[in-house]
């Protein structure tokens, strides 16, 4: 048993990645490829590391599922999932599905099975954007957005863009909070203009529009996490939307993906970054060729999903970045670090009857 630290700890070592002693690293993974692809995007990933995806061609977008485990799944086809719109970490995933011009919303549950959302196609123009962990689904109907508890099979009507106008953004937490953002077109007297305007939604207060940055115009939400924060954009700026109404300005660039632990994902000038909750930013690194990079998404394990483009092929690729040590190399480090901890206050090479965990 003298022997047993020693080669349990090496055994340990070489789980970690070599690069793992230099905190904020990230290794990045290109995802999804299809040499046919004009380009990739990743939009969401859960907790089990699944990522959604979609491939862009001159003519059509497919969606799919890519899992380290699972590789790619193409979720689009007859009777499939055309376009994504979000997944949860049941691994449920809502879009839409091409029935016919325009499109329906639709719900995939983890065995494939993909049904219509009933409750949300109040005409047959329909989209579901984001599903949370409870069964609660965001989308819009022609004109409204709307809310739909699958349980319960029922809806409730959020607020409703103006003619002409579309939905810039829109998602749901698990607490039933939800956060959107309009924009509506209008002409006066012969040129047009843009009205923009975000809100936080809940069951209590209903839907209570949020201030923007000082002289900006344009504006929309990306993420909103359990905590009711909500990252998204105003002018040309990353924004982060507490909880208690409050704007924060993060700096010329956009925030598209926040995390329970408060961290903020985005891009500032081209790069993709990570705001810690400390304030402090961290640059995501570029794949060699890249010219710019996004960061889309952010998962309770702080993996991160996006897109880079170069100028050696059309449009953008899917790519994952990974914290160092990766996830699930954590287990292994904390198992290290309680064994020699141990071992340092019993001041002999010893290893005690206890578990690691």
């Amino acid at each position: 048993m003298k022997k047993a630290l020693p080669v349990l700890c090496l055994l340990t070592l070489l789980a970690i990645p070599l690069s793992s002693a230099h905190a904020g690293e990230y290794l990045m993974r290109q995802i999804g490829v299809r040499s046919e692809d004009w380009g990739s995007c990743a939009l969401d990933i859960n907790n089990a590391g699944q990522v959604l995806c979609e491939d862009l061609n001159s003519s059509t977008i497919e969606a799919f599922l890519w899992s380290k485990t699972a590789g790619r799944i193409v979720l689009a086809g007859p009777g499939g999932l055309d376009e994504p719109g979000g997944i949860n970490n049941v691994g449920q995933i809502v879009g839409s599905r091409y029935i016919s011009w325009p499109g329906v919303a639709v719900l995939r549950n983890p065995d494939g099975q993909v049904i219509i959302i009933d409750a949300l196609v109040v005409t047959m123009s329909s989209h579901a954007w984001a599903i949370n962990d409870v069964g609660q689904v965001v989308g819009v109907s022609d004109v409204q957005v709307i809310m739909v508890d699958l349980n319960a099979n029922t809806a409730i009507v959020l607020g409703s863009r103006s003619l002409p106008g579309a939905i810039t953004g829109l998602n749901i937490n698990n607490a039933g909070q939800v956060a959107w953002s309009s924009c509506t077109y209008y002409q006066w007297p012969d040129q047009w203009y843009t009205i923009e305007r975000v809100f936080r939604w809940d069951a209590v207060n209903g839907s209570i529009e949020l201030p923007l940055l000082p002289g900006a115009g344009r504006c929309g939400v990306r993420d909103i996490n359990d905590a009711g924060d909500i990252v998204g954009y105003s002018g040309d700026h990353a924004v982060l939307w507490k909880a208690d109404g409050s704007v924060v300005d993060l700096g010329i660039g956009g925030a598209c993906g926040i995390n329970s632990l408060g961290q903020i994902v985005g891009d500032l000038g081209n790069h993709a970054v990570l705001w810690n909750p400390d304030g402090g930013v961290v640059d995501l690194g570029m794949p060699p060729g890249a010219g710019s990079t996004y960061a889309r998404a952010i998962n309770d394990l702080g993996q991160i999903v996006g897109e880079y483009y170069s100028d050696s092929f059309v449009g953008p690729r899917a790519i994952l970045w990974e914290p160092v040590p990766e996830p699930h190399s954590y287990l292994a480090l904390a198992g290290l670090s309680a064994l020699m901890a141990g071992s340092a206050v019993r001041g002999r090479r010893r290893l005690t009857k206890r578990s690691l965990h």
